[in-house]
């Protein structure tokens, strides 16, 4: 299984940064324990994607989050697959004391369904490289 994650975090890696040091970034924190990694899996034990999270602290409000960093899908996942699986992450932040989930996206199909789970948009990120 690893290996086709290892291969999902690279090419997310790719796209979202270009980065040399995301893939050996995330597996650190995995193998830390700072980053929780969530598998979904079909009836037959095949891996449909994964999520890649993190639990942080907003140094001005002091509300504790759970941070969605890295999905990806093999397949195509279904709208109840996500409603599943986002329950699992809701259930795992009320277990640590989040006060809500975040994730940032360029998807225009995950940023509908983080609407349909009651995500709002409250911002957009904007970078400019300047090395």
């Amino acid at each position: 299984m690893w290996p086709g994650i290892q291969a999902g975090v690279e090419e997310v890696g790719r796209i979202v940064s270009g980065n040399s040091k995301f893939m050996p970034n995330v597996l650190a924190n995995l193998l830390a324990g700072k980053f929780q990694l969530w598998v979904a899996l079909n009836e037959a034990r095949e891996t449909y994607g994964f999520a890649i999270t993190c639990i942080g602290k907003d140094p001005l409000t002091e509300e504790t989050y759970l941070n969605i960093e890295v999905v990806y899908g093999f397949r195509k996942v279904t709208d109840e697959i996500v409603y599943e699986y986002w329950d699992k992450l809701k259930e795992y932040a009320l277990a640590y004391g989040c006060d809500y989930i975040r994730a940032t996206t360029s998807v225009a199909r995950a940023a509908e369904l983080l609407k349909q789970v009651g995500a709002e948009e409250r911002s957009r990120n904007y970078v400019a490289r300047i090395s």
